[in-house]
């Protein structure tokens, strides 16, 4: 899989790469992870479910998602790469994000 990074592939191609230290840790195959993009659908989906509720109009027809102010979502972003996350859950409730000092 390594082969598919280009600038790693160049790298051991031109042969000016000495060493290459790899992190396997996740390497082996009972570790199988949904790809970046489902997962950032899976946690916006689930959020925008939890904070949104379809309005009904005079009609009874459902017209459109109302955002329910009574529910606090928390999340846990203890390293880098949530961000995206964080960004989708905003641009789909169109709700503002907060976080700490650290994470600006």
């Amino acid at each position: 899989k390594m082969q598919s990074y280009a600038l790693l592939r160049e790298a051991a191609l031109s042969h000016s790469l000495d060493i290459v230290y790899l992190d396997t840790t996740y390497g082996h195959p009972r570790h199988t992870f949904m790809s970046q993009e489902n997962a950032i659908d899976a946690v916006a989906s689930e959020t925008e479910t939890k904070l949104c509720t379809l309005k009904e109009n005079e009609n009874s027809h459902l017209t459109s998602n109302v955002i329910n102010e009574k529910i606090l979502i928390l999340l846990s972003c203890y390293s880098i790469g949530k961000e995206k996350i964080l960004w989708e859950i905003s641009k789909r409730t169109k709700r503002r994000i907060y976080v700490s000092e650290k994470k600006h």
